[in-house]
């Protein structure tokens, strides 16, 4: 049986002057399964290490997997940086290509890889009979195959080398097959790792650089898993080596060097070639393709290769060459030509980004429209696009201004730009593969005219208001006309509280009623009585309205990330509720109720009220009768869609006057309510009718009492150029609705 030498000077092992080297030369003066055979140190100007050779006796039944034999003889190696693992070595030189070998060179001892957690976690729990005890297992379970799990990732067709070579993901399509790459080289210092990023090459691009590395690729086989292969060191073992999966390597050199040099911009004399191989992996023999592997191998210059397949030679002048009409292959080329392997990272796509952020692929893209590109439209896209997640437009008119970056995701160098254009050039940068596919630097207020934008948000499946604008709710809610759900994220004037308010799938409960409901939780909720707080600004620039809010980053960040997480659950049903932020770091989510809506018409005016407000109504009706009652309505007016959105009806004040057929309401505390509701609400809620109940048997048709009351209204309403509205409610929760103008016309 042949071994591999050993390197040192043979040393007594009391002399051994690291600690991990005497640890484990302790453990073997009574460990039962080892012994100590020879005690190395080898010193040199760069280096200090001290080995062990030790003999172990291995746990193997008379059928293995793996020629591991009942004695192996090894190497372990100890360094005084203690940086890395100790080094396992075996010294038979027949020791077998097994499962779990770190790369050595063709010819060099297999150096056996014991543990899979890095070497900063294993040192914390290390012990030297616990290393022997570990290096025993890993001998006796890879004998009978059982070291690599089921439920471990296939091992690899053979090692990666430390520099990356990045490619695309749609690189070995068979549409893409007759595309040329180039490498472009990515070198952050002389002794550091480098990577490569492969891209088309591009014929427009101007003067090539002084060295460019072009792309063959090549797919093999399906194999199974098994023992890693030995790292080729030359063109001739690429070849070799590839062949165990049936890749006629030089075939493919011949083809699609032809390609390259046919190319409007051919190699150079200092160009390299890249080759890209996949691989698709089996766990068991005949069963499904468990994964794809991917390899890519370097050699310089390319120039070499091309000759060294036999079909090219040198041209007599200059650097380029001439095809050969006779093939003159030769292997001594070959052997002469080094490879480098590198180790092949794929490029994220859509269907990669979903899989790493924990996404269903098969799930539906849905097409999102997003309506604000400020600081937390801007965040939220970003946490979304990244994961893969929606296909995205955009809409925005504001410009990017220094006060933008404290808390936006575009920085300085954005400020002056249109934010829709910014981050889309900043989508197209860092996210190519889920890039916004439209963006508009205009007024979405304006959109009616623009039939690109319209035709963007017909065909969008949601379109997501984050503008903070009542006006553009509104509009979005109202005046485009498309089957799209529609949803509005906000954070209040704090930045402490965020709000998420979506349709259902129908819009049976459409966004600006949702905004009317909010408005009613707001008021009716302890919890929110500081919600819409007014909160100080800061002038940013001399205009009446240059003003912006004081909110943090970390807010913005926060709830953006709270916001697409709650948006990538939605379900059918529409939904209201608020997130809070405490001082203390705790999130408390309160669900606001939503209630189906009825559009009650009256004239020129719609009634939007929603069953909640007429539930409480009748509840009020039915606790005073037989007697009438009734209050005030609070809700709001949209004079452009002509539309009276009722909020709440308030009971009777208790200076209230109730009969059994009339009722007049009372003013006790009646204004102290009226301005806690304005303040609650930010200004947005107030006075807009009143309403009261008829006795039962009743209908809710006006009485002649009920027209007096309702001129009276609208005389009282007129100098701010409202209607006057009344609300009837009768038996079993009926409700009519009116309206008076100023001319008297009544509905």
């Amino acid at each position: 049986m042949a071994y591999f030498p050993v390197p040192g000077d043979p040393i007594d092992p009391s002399s051994l002057g690291l600690d991990r080297a005497r640890e484990v030369a302790a453990a073997l003066s009574w460990y039962p399964h080892a012994a100590l055979v020879d005690v190395r140190r080898v010193t040199t100007a760069e280096k200090h290490y001290e080995l062990l050779v030790i003999a172990f006796d291995v746990e193997v039944p008379q059928d293995t997997v793996y020629d591991i034999r009942a004695n192996e003889t090894l190497i372990l190696t100890f360094e005084r940086s203690d940086d890395k693992y100790p080094s396992v070595v075996a010294l038979r030189d027949d020791f077998p290509h097994v499962p779990h070998l770190n790369r050595t060179a063709s010819g060099e001892p297999k150096d056996l890889c014991i543990y899979e957690a890095p070497w900063s976690e294993v040192r914390l729990k290390w012990t030297g009979a616990g290393f022997l005890g570990d290096i025993a297992r890993w001998l006796a379970m890879t004998a009978v195959g059982e070291l690599h799990g089921e439920d471990q990732p296939l091992e690899p067709f053979l090692l990666g080398g430390t520099n990356v070579v990045v490619f695309p993901n749609n690189l070995f399509d068979e549409e893409r097959q007759q595309t040329v790459y180039v490498a472009n080289a990515i070198v952050e210092g002389t002794n550091a790792p480098y990577t490569l990023k492969l891209l088309e090459l591009d014929d427009k691009a101007g003067p090539p650089p002084d060295r460019r590395l072009f792309c063959v690729t090549a797919v093999g086989k399906p194999t199974i898993q098994g023992a890693m292969h030995e790292c080729p060191t030359n063109a001739f073992s690429l070849i070799r080596l590839l062949q165990r999966a049936d890749i006629d390597l030089l075939s493919i050199l011949v083809e699609q060097l032809k390609g390259i040099y046919d190319s409007t911009q051919p190699p150079g004399a200092e160009d390299g070639l890249i080759i890209l191989v996949k691989l698709p992996r089996l766990r068991v023999e005949a069963g499904p393709i468990d994964t794809f592997e991917y390899w890519a191998f370097g050699m310089l210059p390319i120039k070499d290769v091309a000759i060294a397949t036999g079909r090219y030679d040198a041209a007599k002048s200059g650097n380029s060459i001439v095809p050969l009409v006779i093939p003159q292959y030769d292997d001594a080329l070959m052997q002469a030509l080094l490879v480098e392997v590198f180790r092949p990272v794929q490029s994220i796509d859509r269907d990669a980004a979903k899989q790493l952020s924990g996404i269903d692929s098969d799930a539906e893209d849905l097409k999102i429209f997003l309506v604000g590109g400020g600081a937390l439209g801007a965040q939220l896209h970003n946490h979304l696009s990244r994961m893969g997640w929606g296909r995205w437009a955009l809409i925005d008119k504001d410009t990017v201004l220094p006060h933008n970056i404290v808390r936006h995701r575009l920085g300085e160098h954005a400020v002056g730009f249109a934010k829709a254009l910014a981050l889309k050039h900043m989508s197209d940068l860092e996210t190519p593969y889920n890039a916004l596919e439209q963006v508009f630097a205009e007024d979405v207020l304006s959109a009616a005219s623009d039939s690109d934008v319209m035709n963007a948000l017909v065909d969008a499946d949601l379109i997501l208001d984050i503008s903070t604008s009542i006006a553009v709710s509104r509009f979005l809610a109202c005046d485009v006309d498309c089957d799209s759900r529609r949803a509005s994220m906000f954070l209040n004037p704090k930045g402490c509280d965020a709000v998420f308010l979506i349709e259902d799938d129908a819009r049976s409960v459409s966004l600006d009623c949702l905004e009317a409901q909010y408005y009613g939780a707001v008021l009716s909720d302890d919890r929110l009585s500081d919600h819409i707080k007014r909160a100080d600004h800061v002038r940013y620039s001399a205009g009446c309205r240059d003003v912006t809010a004081r909110i943090g980053q970390d807010n913005v960040a926060l709830f953006s990330g709270l916001l697409a997480t709650q948006l990538r659950s939605v379900d059918a049903h529409a939904m209201a509720a608020i997130w809070q932020h405490a001082s203390d770091g705790s999130i408390r989510r309160i669900e606001l109720p939503n209630h189906p809506v009825l559009r009650l018409e009256s004239e020129e005016w719609t009634f939007v009220v929603d069953t909640g407000v007429i539930e409480r109504a009748s509840v009020l009706r039915t606790q005073r009768l037989p007697t009438e009652t009734g209050g005030v309505i609070v809700g709001y007016l949209d004079v452009t869609h002509r539309c009276v959105y009722v909020v709440d009806v308030l009971p009777a004040p208790p200076d209230s006057v109730e009969h059994r057929t009339a009722f007049v309401r009372g003013y006790t505390g009646l204004d102290e309510r009226m301005k806690s509701i304005s303040d609650r609400t930010g200004g947005q809620v107030g006075y807009i009718g009143e309403w009261h109940s008829h006795p039962e048997g009743a209908d809710v048709k006006m009485s002649p009492h009920d027209e007096v009351l309702l001129a009276t209204i609208a005389d009282e309403l007129q100098l701010d150029g409202q209607p006057g509205v009344m609300m009837i409610v009768g038996d079993a929760g009926t409700v009519a609705c009116y309206t008076m103008h100023v001319d008297r016309t009544c509905g």
